[in-house]
């Protein structure tokens, strides 16, 4: 896929991966190309530009009145919200079970000595260094 497609902005002409015209949300390496299917062939920028231009200011016209904008800024915050939602349960883990048999504690014999060294006489709690004391006949 095209890297245009992916981003936020606004095209005219062309496909939905390549429009003619992309203007990006940052409105900075914008693309004009020179031919499609939808408008007469012929370049957008002047001869001596490349295809990719920044944009110094943009006057913008809207119409259909204020329902039409409370309707418009809805919708974008209803699609915003969904994609919160979806990014949040990605980064939540819910089941613990597969993170516990990857780190796979339970079956090592990291802690074996724990249980091999309980109810023998010359092992103790060190209750003073937080540990155990192993108790060594002279």
């Amino acid at each position: 896929k095209n890297f245009i497609h992916l981003q936020d902005g606004i095209g005219f002409g062309g496909t939905k991966n390549m429009p003619r015209l992309f203007i990006p949300a940052s409105m900075e390496e914008c693309n004009a190309g020179v031919m499609d299917k939808t408008f007469q062939s012929g370049n957008l920028l002047p001869v001596n530009c490349l295809e990719k231009f920044n944009i110094k200011s943009i006057e913008v016209w809207g119409t259909g009145g204020e329902e039409a904008i409370t309707k418009g800024l809805a919708s974008r915050a209803k699609q915003r919200e969904i994609t919160d939602s979806v990014i949040y349960q990605a980064r939540v883990l819910k089941d613990k079970t597969p993170l516990v048999g990857d780190i796979n504690l339970i079956d090592t014999n990291l802690y074996k000595h724990r249980e091999e060294a309980r109810g023998r006489s010359d092992f103790s709690v060190d209750e003073e260094h937080g540990g155990y004391r192993l108790e060594r006949g002279q």
